[in-house]
């Protein structure tokens, strides 16, 4: 792998964001990220739609700005989640508790406008973790992400013993044990593959992506 990653930037384009790109932008300096915002690298007359595929599809990892729940942004990590890019949460303390259930069980680093060198510590400790995570070499069974605010660091973990019930029940077994957990990758996926065995002799193999996510089930 390059030392060098690219990162996709998804956020509101209003005034009161641009302190927070910066911020952003500052992080992945530090950290020899190339970060891209699709308004800033686009040419005159391309069309826009086929623009933020492109540059989703070539990134490694993405950050994505919920706070006021923008649709385009809601949009693009919607894109960067069936891509199975790595992306980096971000919302304001505010807006956190706004967010939808189901993207608050994802790893949010929360900021506040009184606290900018804060995001952007915490910004690069969320690149030095999604690194350490693109490298199979690094990659570790139970990826963790920092969730940063002003007063607390808590560390989440991919729970695979919960990716085994769910897997589970996508395919219909009951009481199956997790036997092996291997990185997976490819040209365009980074992940895990674990190996279930069920006591009806089936095996089944959950494709997981770094995010967390379960993107394929198959019983062998």
């Amino acid at each position: 792998m390059a030392n060098a990653l690219r990162a996709f930037y998804a956020s509101p384009y209003a005034p009161e964001f641009r302190w927070v790109r910066d911020s952003v932008a500052q992080a992945c300096r530090e950290h020899d990220v190339e970060l891209r915002a699709v308004d800033e690298v686009i040419l005159p007359g391309r069309d826009i739609i086929q623009a933020i595929h492109q540059e989703i599809d070539e990134c490694d990892f993405a950050f994505a700005v919920l706070t006021g729940k923008n649709p385009n942004v809601f949009y693009e990590l919607g894109r960067l989640l069936q891509a199975s890019k790595p992306t980096v949460l971000l919302a304001s303390d505010e807006a956190f508790h706004t967010l939808p259930f189901d993207v608050r069980t994802f790893a949010v680093i929360r900021y506040d406008s009184r606290h900018r060198d804060e995001l952007v510590l915490a910004a690069g400790s969320a690149v030095g973790k999604v690194r350490l995570a693109l490298d199979p070499s690094t990659r570790k069974k139970t990826l963790q992400a920092a969730i940063l605010s002003r007063t607390t660091n808590v560390v989440v973990q991919v729970d695979f013993e919960q990716i085994r019930k769910y897997a589970e029940s996508m395919v219909g077994k009951s009481g199956c044990k997790t036997v092996d957990i291997q990185n997976s990758d490819t040209d365009s996926f980074k992940g895990w593959n674990q190996t279930i065995e069920c006591p009806c002799g089936d095996t089944v193999v959950v494709i997981i992506d770094l995010n967390g996510e379960i993107k394929r089930v198959r019983v062998k």
